[in-house]
């Protein structure tokens, strides 16, 4: 029996996403995926339940990377530091993951995240995941007076729909620029809308916190 290695795992992940990307998932076969990673199709079965099960895995894996680049920011800084940090490590995730990015922007755009499968309520709940964190990072903002009241719940979509169209700009139009480069621009964007104090000053740079 074939041995398991992560290397090969990342192979066939890797072969996936090009194809996905390329094709969409629907038009992408298992052979098609096991000959791109230059593996037996039996192989892929060793490594995943199905098609399904691979697309699952790059989708999750690239949130919990993004995930990751959230509980990286210090509860001990002020809500506006955050506020910075967080649009600039969800435009590095979409710039580092460029085809995962996209292949999840093109699934949602098919409507697949509505279907009534494995697929579609598992993007439900990472999409849930999110707004839920997007909430309470908002209400956080209003605890400490550095937003105006309102409802956390549409400050948070306000927030992930101006990051997320912008993504959705950069990589369809194969934009150049480094996408990082438009924290700035975004950041102020929000706040125009959304500070208590309209006067506050909200200049600065931005930390890497890859």
């Amino acid at each position: 029996m074939e041995k398991m290695s992560t290397e090969k795992r990342s192979e066939i992940l890797d072969a996936a996403i090009k194809l996905f990307s390329e094709k969409g998932f629907e038009r992408t076969t298992v052979d098609e995926i096991a000959s791109k990673a230059n593996v037996g199709k039996g192989t892929i079965y060793l490594y995943f339940e199905n098609k399904e099960h691979i697309f699952l895995t790059i989708i999750e894996e690239g949130m919990s990377q993004l995930r990751r680049f959230f509980q990286q920011m210090s509860k001990e800084e002020n809500f506006l530091s955050l506020l910075r940090e967080l649009i600039f490590s969800y435009l590095k995730f979409a710039e580092d993951n460029r085809e995962i990015y996209r292949l999840f922007l093109k699934e949602r755009l098919a409507m697949r995240l509505f279907d009534e499968d494995t697929l579609g309520r598992r993007f439900m709940e990472m999409h849930h995941e999110l707004h839920q964190f997007m909430t309470e990072f908002m209400q956080r903002g209003m605890d400490e007076g550095a937003l105006r009241p309102a409802d956390p719940g549409y400050l948070g979509m306000a927030l992930n729909g101006i990051i997320s169209h912008t993504v959705f700009y950069w990589l369809f139009t194969n934009e150049q620029q480094p996408l990082t480069g438009l924290t700035d621009a975004l950041y102020r964007l929000f706040l125009t809308g959304a500070a208590n104090d309209f006067n506050l000053n909200i200049s600065g740079g931005v930390r890497d916190v890859s």
